[in-house]
């Protein structure tokens, strides 16, 4: 990508690079003065982006359809969308390609959830593989001296950007945690209690890949009035938030994040813990209502009454440092939206705040 795009002669000479070269009989080196947007310099990211953006344009009105997943839909050389029929998303796909022509920047290696897609956009450049998600399995490692640097890195690879799996994957947050609260070298042995609680752990993930998420939306092409709810509970090691969208006069409720995070080394009260975990997630609102660009109503809600009405719904002045900045940051995210009391059976994030194991 970076590659396509010329930089002015003017600024060449930031790009001067000298090369030797050791079978040569001169002992000069040769002066080269790179005339592309060279990867590696500080500024390459932002002038490939804004290249894109002066294309979008210049080009943009005569590629409607590409506008929106190239201001929404990009990063860095990729760019995403969708659409709800595969007719509309080859006449997106094939808006695209004309504009980045436009600016010479050829694309390739097309994806798509639907098998058909590809065909359509076939090309010498294009992945024709056939990935059946269905048929995924999750591998482990059986690495036999477990450590604190193996439970680091294996808890690390656990990828769930969404947090779909965030009451599975919070327990190895809490065991983590529990290595550095006993002050345990990178590569000291365990204790056989942690390697007992490591192995169970890491033995019941296959059960995930009979776990099924559904992650269509379910929203119509006019995606207005989308109710959001929010969930967020706390316990005595962990905080959680959910976010939920629902679309009007419509029985499907799905889940779109979820986010956790164990409590600090140094023990928080209940309270403190319970307001943290409602800033997660006022926090996760904005993520949510970029992400989907929907008209919605917002509920938040909270399973304990001593932080919704008493601090959240209150003059964030009134309280000392800790309570008063997050009841201030609070207010600032979450302006519109109805805080509302949920019992802590009928809270979603209580699992999360919790741990499950997979099945």
């Amino acid at each position: 990508m970076f590659r396509q795009i010329n930089v002015h002669p003017n600024d060449w000479k930031f790009q001067r690079i000298l090369w030797t070269d050791h079978q040569s009989s001169t002992s000069e080196p040769a002066i080269y003065d790179l005339t592309t947007v060279t990867y590696g310099t500080k500024p390459a990211p932002y002038l490939a982006r804004r290249v894109l953006k002066q294309l979008l344009s210049d080009e943009g009105h005569k590629f409607p359809l590409a506008i929106e997943p190239f201001e929404k839909g990009s990063y860095v050389d990729d760019i995403t969308g969708g659409a709800d029929t595969l007719s509309r998303l080859n006449e997106i796909a094939s808006q695209v390609k004309a504009l980045c022509l436009t600016g010479c920047f050829p694309v390739a290696k097309w994806k798509s959830s639907h098998p058909s897609f590809c065909k359509v956009n076939s090309s010498n450049l294009s992945s024709n593989t056939s990935h059946q998600f269905d048929e995924s399995t999750c591998h482990t490692s059986q690495t036999s001296a477990i450590t604190k640097r193996i439970i680091l890195s294996e808890t690390a690879s656990l990828f769930d950007s969404v947090g779909l799996i965030s009451p599975v994957i919070v327990r190895a947050k809490i065991l983590m945690q529990d290595l550095w609260l006993e002050k345990i070298g990178w590569d000291d042995p365990l204790t056989p209690q942690i390697t007992h609680r490591w192995k169970t752990f890491r033995s019941e993930l296959i059960d995930l890949a009979s776990l099924k998420i559904p992650r269509w939306l379910n929203l119509t092409s006019d995606p207005s009035h989308v109710e959001i709810h929010e969930f967020s509970d706390a316990s005595q090691t962990t905080m959680a938030a959910a976010v939920y969208i629902h679309p009007n006069q419509q029985s499907k409720v799905t889940l779109v994040y979820a986010k956790t995070r164990v409590a600090p080394l140094k023990r928080l009260t209940i309270p403190r813990f319970e307001l943290s975990a409602a800033l997660l997630l006022a926090k996760l609102i904005s993520r949510t209502a970029k992400g989907s660009q929907l008209d919605q109503r917002t509920s938040y809600f909270v399973d304990r009454f001593i932080s919704h009405p008493c601090w959240i719904n209150s003059d964030p002045t009134r309280y000392k440092e800790f309570v008063k900045n997050r009841v201030r940051d609070i207010h600032e995210i979450s302006l519109s939206a109805v805080w509302k009391f949920i019992s802590i059976k009928q809270n979603p994030a209580d699992c999360a705040s919790r741990g499950l194991n997979p099945s």
